[in-house]
């Protein structure tokens, strides 16, 4: 029976295989991922914002097979165009007349947005029709939150936000939407990620329900698993996930980025 699709930007950075059997179409859905080592230089020629177009394809092809498209989007100002959501209501239109489509903004980057979508598509499979969609993404904005450690920060400018202080001496950061706020600035490595770890264990190791969280990563693998593998030990997490980010997303973030993006449901 037709129901609802939800179709989002690559750079949710959905781990491999978390849209299996869900009504979920990540666009592109090739976008390669950072899992090995990348010059800032080369990064730099790359950056560039995402692409409206085949999110608006991508919505006008899914319209012809459900009643209600949903499409989600990146709230950083770069992992998706602005004009993706009208160019695609308009293309949803032109394509299947009687097939609805609606928009959210998830306010949010990497897997903080990606949880939202997950939980959408989720939640279309336990029978909800598209505004029931909308509000579980809706749920999962307004509590998640995402943590980094950036080693080339000066590369966040990228989305319209600026880094504070000393652009090039590496930051462990909170992002909420574009905004990019430094909570610290260690000079070593290991200490900026004892850094993110402290401050997400104050964050997240709070009575409440279920914790999602996503550990990820820009060619940093053997770190963001030891964080997982901390995370799993300490705080016994209901769903974690450890994925690279896409190629497009290490324009902004850098290459040997680590972060981790959580939720915890009511």
């Amino acid at each position: 029976m037709p129901g609802t699709t939800v179709v989002i930007d690559a750079d949710a950075c959905l781990p491999e295989g978390a849209a299996a059997g869900l009504p979920l179409v990540a666009v592109p859905a090739d976008a390669p991922r950072l899992v090995e080592g990348e010059t800032v230089p080369r990064l730099r020629l790359e950056a560039e914002p995402a692409k409206a177009e085949p999110v608006a394809q991508a919505c006008a092809a899914a319209a012809e097979r459900v009643d209600a498209v949903l499409y989600i989007a990146a709230g950083d100002g770069y992992g998706s165009a602005p004009e993706a959501a009208p160019l695609a209501a308009s293309a949803v239109a032109a394509r299947s007349p009687g097939t609805r489509f609606e928009a959210h903004d998830s306010e949010a980057t990497l897997m903080a947005y990606g949880w939202q979508a997950l939980a959408a598509a989720r939640a279309i499979v336990a029978g909800a029709d598209v505004d029931g969609a909308r509000e579980a993404a809706a749920a999962v904005r307004g509590a998640a939150s995402m943590l980094a450690v950036l080693e080339h920060p000066e590369l966040a400018g990228a989305g319209g936000a600026s880094v504070p202080g000393t652009a090039r001496l590496r930051a462990v950061v909170e992002m909420r939407g574009s905004e990019v706020t430094v909570l610290a600035r260690p000079v070593r490595r290991d200490q900026a990620l004892v850094a993110l770890r402290d401050h997400f264990t104050t964050l997240a190791a709070r009575p409440g329900g279920a914790l999602h969280v996503a550990v990820l990563h820009a060619a940093a693998e053997a770190g963001a698993l030891a964080l997982a593998t901390w995370v799993r030990r300490s705080l016994d997490p209901e769903e974690l996930v450890v994925t690279p980010i896409t190629r497009h997303a290490a324009t902004r973030l850098g290459p040997r980025m680590i972060g981790v993006a959580w939720y915890q449901e009511p």
